[in-house]
């Protein structure tokens, strides 16, 4: 058990808030925040007040000292972030390119000389299947994202694989909406120029 699980548990047992063991410590609550957090770690004197509060031994305290979580301590799994990248990427490419291509061949197919029973049938078909294509890139990127996102959160490289999901999220987040700006401003001009 690293350091600051000790003092959540400690504290919790003797059923003291965060702000309780702060005032006793002549400290803020946000320091004790950091402690059981990890964040940061208690001075030496501190440690004193900390056990003798707490009322645990101090070696107990400090047997905690230096250990660390090895889940945290996994090294940074290239895999599982090439992976993220490669559906990241498949998924804004799906999302931009539905709305993109249906927009083109709605307005090819009316260029050809069909009848209209066979112009409809092929518009529904191109809904169904440029829909699909949208919602399957939905579910790839929501999927990988909550995929990464939950296997980072107690990992020690965790800013890591946060800022590739911010940079990921974000380009998904661009092709989503750039084709359905598009589709909005290309469906207004059609209206104003009828």
């Amino acid at each position: 058990m690293i350091l600051g699980e000790k003092i959540s548990e400690v504290r919790k047992l003797k059923k003291m808030t965060q702000k309780e063991l702060a005032e006793r410590l002549n400290v803020s609550d946000k320091v004790i925040s950091k402690w059981e957090t990890g964040k940061s770690l208690p001075d030496v004197e501190t440690m004193l007040k900390l056990s003798e509060v707490l009322d645990v031994s101090i070696s107990e305290l400090y047997d905690c000292v230096g250990k660390t979580n090895t889940e945290k301590m996994e090294e940074y799994n290239e895999e599982r972030i090439w992976q993220y990248k490669k559906y990241s990427i498949i998924s804004s490419f799906l999302v931009f390119l539905s709305p993109v291509l249906f927009l083109f061949f709605v307005f090819f197919i009316d260029s050809f000389f069909l009848p209209h029973q066979i112009t409809s049938i092929i518009t529904i078909f191109l809904i169904a299947l440029f829909l699909a294509m949208f919602v399957s890139g939905l579910l790839f990127q929501t999927t990988q994202f909550v995929r990464l996102y939950s296997y980072s959160k107690n990992k020690y490289y965790r800013a890591e694989y946060t800022r590739v999901l911010k940079k990921y999220g974000i380009i998904f987040l661009i092709c989503l909406l750039l084709p359905i700006l598009v589709f909005a401003s290309v469906v207004i001009t059609f209206n104003l120029l009828q």
